[in-house]
């Protein structure tokens, strides 16, 4: 009862998104306009939504011509240079980008508000009046061609296109969105113009804009420059059905890659259909976090993988149910075969509903999330209209999620993952010896923030933001290369990934059941010269997030059995950035160019250095770093700083002034100082954008080892499709 409870309450934190008021108008050429006003700060989010994609490109599917026709609308139009474009959004403080997925191409501006007209203008010349300049289109071309020979070179893509091909034998989805390079090179500038012109129409047109904005002056700006242009004749684009897959198949290649990846999946109905939200549930609860019951049994409990998780991926009338993970070549068959045996067992026993619980928080948090910038609400809305075709798409998912009993994950779970469905698909070593058996599978803006000083030194950040019902507490010290043992590259990453496992109080698993059952998530940061701890959770959460903040900084336990599977996890994090040319040529430039420096290795480590580090060098980084005043906690979002302040007081003042010894950097010279670890973020989460669902999921096609996300790269991040399938100008 209490847990009946405790999801009514989680949906009703929702509740005040489905009341606020939006403007759907469709104009007499056919153009729909979505508007939404938000006062929280004065920006705004211009987006058109052209519901045209890889999917549509008939007798010249697999061209790539709506990615190749995305990089030329900045190129020129009958009013303005290529280069005026960018000037003039970067004149009035804005970003302008695009990108291209199977059923849609979507171009937007984010900038101030007041500038708005500036946006809808810019836009509105780009999709209508492109001119597609004869030297630019050769140009773009010959910058694609090269953007598909580095698709080639990234191993992870060339898994996902290998599932894709396989699992699609007649649907679309089975071409890249990019295009074939032979195909793709053929095509020629009168082709590129025929497809502009058939369907970039303004009644294949929708045009979102969310912000501080009027709306009757907003919806006359695009009046004017979108409505002008009369509607035309749109020809209908038939997309094939994807016939019912009748058996198993297989594809495993050997190429030169260092380690494993491999891809289990199965086909599932669209994003509209009943069943969607209960396969979104089911992918939650077998691979949504560390607590996941896929990532405690194959990777915990039975060491068969690196990383592990689920995913649910259905954008159109049909998708995939997915579990990915990477291992050692030598023990891809037998994680197959544990994972199988896992999925036979519960549809057997079923599933808890403290489980299921969990996976409705989660998502949750993440509809919640996906509010936080205007430029995420304009997606949302551009999603629902688009995709669903009804822009009450996120109430009625939720209400399905709330009607959702463990059964039906059963039942869900016996029709869509079958034997005789799975497409099984791995990418392993050419060396290894698996190959003869390689046949298995409204606040307004946010307070400045507030600084409390400890008698000891630690110091506490304070910024309430009640915009959201969300709370994120990120604690930081000084640390990363500079502090490191040359001969122990990468402890510091290590030795933050061990802070959210075991505690004396709790083992690891618990510690990921603790957080995750209530949709929040724990995980390390650092970066070259920081480290440190993130916890975000729902406000009605807080003494929670407190607590496993403040388990992980007073008792850790470092158990040698889980640094022997982080430490393998993080080696293999290594032998997959060697697989991605780009990465490997950045770590080389990087060691050209500091030298001797310690900054002149990567925040990850050394192979070498990872495999030194031992329990006792754990220990010893914990004393030196985490000392008073090294350390500062923020928290940010929706709390009473009278009720939390003393709470986060109490545990920061149990840290002492100083370390047992001097804690030293190491200098540019070999041999000076001493030396913790290089930190980084564990890469364990890789944050994906679905703009089929409007929303961000963490999902790892990489190793779940961890990666450093960065704000620049979790924008880039958020604005690709899923399975890196969309693409996106620079």
């Amino acid at each position: 009862m209490r847990g009946v409870v405790a999801a009514a309450a989680d949906f009703r934190l929702l509740d005040a998104f489905w009341r606020e008021p939006v403007e759907r108008t469709v104009l007499p050429n056919g153009l729909t306009l979505i508007m939404k006003p938000d006062r929280s700060a004065a920006l705004a989010s211009v987006q058109v939504w052209v519901k045209t994609g890889s999917t549509h490109e008939g007798e010249h599917l697999g061209a790539g011509l709506s990615h190749y026709l995305e990089h030329m609308l900045f190129k020129g139009t009958k009013r303005r240079a290529g280069r005026d474009i960018s000037a003039t959004v970067q004149a009035h403080g804005g970003y302008i980008n695009a990108y291209t997925t199977f059923d849609r191409t979507v171009y937007y501006i984010d900038l101030p508000s007041e500038h708005t007209a500036v946006a809808i203008d810019l836009l509105a010349d780009a999709v209508l009046h492109s001119t597609l300049p004869e030297d630019e289109c050769a140009k773009e071309k010959d910058v694609i061609l090269r953007e598909i020979a580095m698709t080639k070179d990234d191993p992870d893509n060339r898994l996902w296109e290998s599932l894709f091909s396989t699992a699609f034998r007649e649907h679309p989805y089975r071409e890249p969105i990019i295009g074939h390079r032979d195909v793709f090179s053929a095509i020629t500038r009168e082709e590129l113009m025929g497809y502009y012109r058939a369907r970039y129409v303004p009644n294949n047109f929708v045009v979102v804009i969310v912000g501080d904005i009027d709306v009757a002056a907003t919806r006359a700006a695009v009046e004017q420059h979108f409505g002008a242009v009369p509607r035309a004749r749109l020809a209908p684009v038939l997309v094939p059905t994807e016939p019912l897959q009748l058996g198993a198949r297989t594809e495993h290649r050997f190429e030169d890659v260092e380690i494993t990846r491999a891809a289990l999946a199965w086909p599932i109905p669209g994003l509209t259909h009943e069943d969607a939200p209960t396969l979104d549930l089911l992918a939650g609860v077998l691979g949504g976090g560390d607590s996941s019951i896929l990532w405690q049994e194959i990777r915990e409990k039975a060491g068969l993988v690196h990383s592990i998780d689920a995913s649910s991926w259905n954008p159109g009338t049909t998708g995939l149910f997915c579990v990915s993970f990477t291992c050692e070549p030598e023990k891809r068959v037998e994680a197959t075969t544990a994972i199988e045996r896992t999925l036979a067992r519960c549809a057997v026993r079923g599933f808890k509903p403290a489980e299921l619980k969990k996976a409705i928080r989660q998502l949750v948090v993440s509809e919640i999330n996906s509010r936080k910038t205007m430029s995420g609400q304009a997606s949302r809305l551009g999603a629902a209209e688009v995709v669903v075709g009804d822009l009450d798409h996120s109430r009625v998912y939720f209400e399905q999620l709330a009607a959702t009993k463990p059964a039906d994950l059963v039942r869900v779970l016996k029709r869509y993952l079958v034997p005789s469905r799975l497409t099984s698909i791995s990418l392993n070593p050419a060396k290894s010896e698996v190959r003869a058996v390689a046949d298995a599978r409204d606040a307004g803006a946010p307070p400045d923030f507030s600084e409390i000083k400890l008698p000891n030194g630690a110091r506490l950040l304070l910024q309430p933001d009640r915009r959201l019902p969300n709370l994120h507490l990120r604690l930081l010290m000084k640390g990363g290369a500079l502090f490191e043992d040359p001969a122990k590259r990468g402890a510091t990453a290590l030795w933050s990934t061990m802070l959210t496992k075991d505690t004396r109080k709790r083992s690891a698993a618990e510690v990921a059941e603790f957080i995750e059952s209530v949709g929040g998530s724990f995980h390390p940061v650092s970066g070259n010269n920081s480290v440190g701890l993130a916890v975000e959770v729902l406000p009605t959460d807080v003494d929670r997030a407190v607590d496993v903040l403040r388990e992980a900084l007073l008792a850790p336990a470092f158990k040698k059995a889980t640094l022997e599977i982080e430490r393998e996890a993080q080696v293999a994090a290594l032998q997959q950035d060697d697989d991605d040319v780009v990465t490997l040529a950045r770590k080389r430039l990087r060691e050209r160019f500091f030298g001797a420096h310690p900054l002149a290795h990567d925040a990850q480590g050394t192979q070498a250095g990872v495999k030194a580090i031992r329990v006792e060098d754990l220990k010893a980084l914990h004393r030196a770093l985490v000392v008073g005043p090294n350390v500062v906690l923020a928290v940010a979002g929706d709390f009473d700083p009278r009720k939390l302040a003393p709470k986060l007081k109490a545990f920061l003042s149990r840290r002492r002034c100083r370390a047992d010894g001097r804690m030293r950097t190491q200098s540019c010279r070999r041999g000076r100082g001493i030396s913790w670890s290089s930190s980084r973020v564990s890469r364990r989460w890789c944050c994906r954008r679905f703009p089929d669902r409007g929303c961000t999921r963490r999902i790892s096609t990489l190793a779940k080892s961890r990666t450093n996300c960065s704000a620049e790269w979790r924008r880039d991040c958020l604005s690709e499709c899923a399975r890196r399938k969309a693409w996106r100008i620079s």
